[in-house]
């Protein structure tokens, strides 16, 4: 459920996640965007922090997060 292309020179990647319309549905029913809902999800369940990328405009029904790579 999750597509990257290549990271060139640059310490972060924005993965594309593939999310369930189930999973779309509920963070609509929450008012939060749907990849927020994923980071929060991840963070609360893991302990593994990313940054949602609604934040760094995205195209419509598309999500994606930035992760460092260190």
């Amino acid at each position: 459920g999750i597509t990257c292309n290549p990271v060139q020179g640059a310490m972060y990647a924005f993965p594309r996640v593939h999310l369930p319309r189930k999973a779309i549905d509920k963070a609509r029913e929450l008012g939060v965007e749907p990849d927020f809902f994923y980071a929060k999800q991840l963070l609360e369940e893991t302990g593994i922090c990313i940054v949602p990328g609604s934040g760094f405009a995205q195209y419509p029904e598309t999500y994606h997060f930035r992760t460092t790579i260190l």
